[in-house]
């Protein structure tokens, strides 16, 4: 009978590898080889009997299975610190950190070698979503978010500005007088209508 979990060392670099949607970030991160970690992963895979990524020339992409799977390894691993911890009564000095995945790989990730240098006894977890979650994950210290004004019951900091702006199609037949008929489409839900665009 096979075992119903696969093995911990593939899990671990399954979430490495989803973390920096790469498996050569993934091998730097494990001290393990690039194809050491492609192999455990190609192993995953054929045990979990479906892809986690698409493989894309420049980048690696989550499928469908794994973004469903990503956050349920991500918990399992956590359950497993939380109980470690509390066996041992050790607590590491951890942040735990939330963001979306766009801002971790371009802003974020290029960044924590310099804040490992300044603060090695720090620990950070980084924990991502495709998309801007709705609440800050449990145990999350500091959550890094797009937003149009800052919340008043958290504390806040100004990282960047950015510039939003509505496009379409050079062809699209619309005009200033029918703008607000037009659908638009806002994946961040920043400024999901036209009245949002007219206040800011």
């Amino acid at each position: 009978m096979r075992n119903p979990l696969p093995p911990l060392g593939w899990l671990r670099t399954f979430e490495a590898a989803a973390r920096h949607l790469s498996f050569t970030g993934a091998a730097r991160d494990l001290n393990m080889t690039q194809s050491a970690v492609s192999q455990q992963i190609k192993s995953l895979e054929g045990y979990l009997g479906q892809p986690l990524f698409h493989r894309r020339p420049r980048a690696l992409e989550l499928t469908e299975a794994g973004i469903t799977y990503l956050p349920v390894v991500r918990e399992a691993f956590r359950t497993l610190v939380r109980g470690t911890q509390a066996v041992t009564g050790q607590q590491e000095n951890t942040v735990q950190v939330q963001c979306n995945i766009t801002f971790s790989v371009n802003w974020l990730a290029p960044r924590l070698p310099s804040f490992r240098a300044l603060h090695p006894d720090v620990h950070l977890n980084i924990f991502t979503e495709l998309w801007e979650p709705r609440e800050m994950a449990e145990g999350a210290a500091v959550e890094i978010r797009y937003s149009l004004r800052p919340a008043d019951t958290v504390r806040t900091e100004l990282l960047r500005s950015d510039h939003y702006y509505p496009v379409c199609a050079p062809d699209y037949p619309v005009t200033l007088e029918t703008l607000q008929q037009q659908p638009l489409y806002d994946c961040s839900n920043l400024l999901s209508n036209w009245a949002s665009w007219a206040e800011d």
